[in-house]
């Protein structure tokens, strides 16, 4: 039986500074049975990288990637209610809030975009082995 379409990339992916090869922190996503989206996807920053810009940056290029590389149409995540860091970085990064889940964390979703600025990244990507 073959492997279904949206399960054909499932590795999370490191996001790392480009000046060093210290890892920051990674995104994952992965097919949604959630009629919201077709994928979902969750993202860490390491403690001592945060509040430096580099959860927004790496969340866009992960979610261009998927969009416009892995043809992904749509994406979805959450955050816990009081975690409003989170909120304000799937905000950022272009997601729009939407109805929020059955135990009241916000939740948000990626829709096809072209009028997103291109910034010149500081990170770079590599997927896990």
């Amino acid at each position: 039986m073959g492997q279904h379409p949206r399960q054909r990339h499932p590795r999370p992916i490191n996001h790392h500074r480009r000046t060093a090869a210290e890892v920051l922190g990674w995104v994952g996503r992965g097919a949604s049975d959630d009629p919201l989206a077709n994928w979902s996807f969750g993202y860490a920053v390491l403690p001592t990288h945060r509040f430096h810009g580099y959860a927004t940056e790496a969340l866009t290029a992960a979610l261009t990637y998927c969009h416009q590389d892995l043809a992904i149409p749509t994406l979805w995540g959450e955050c816990h209610p009081t975690n409003t860091a989170s909120a304000h970085v799937m905000h950022s990064a272009g997601l729009t809030q939407t109805t929020p889940s059955p135990n009241g964390s916000p939740r948000f979703v990626f829709p096809p975009h072209t009028n997103r600025p291109q910034q010149s990244p500081t990170t770079t990507w590599s997927a896990l082995p």
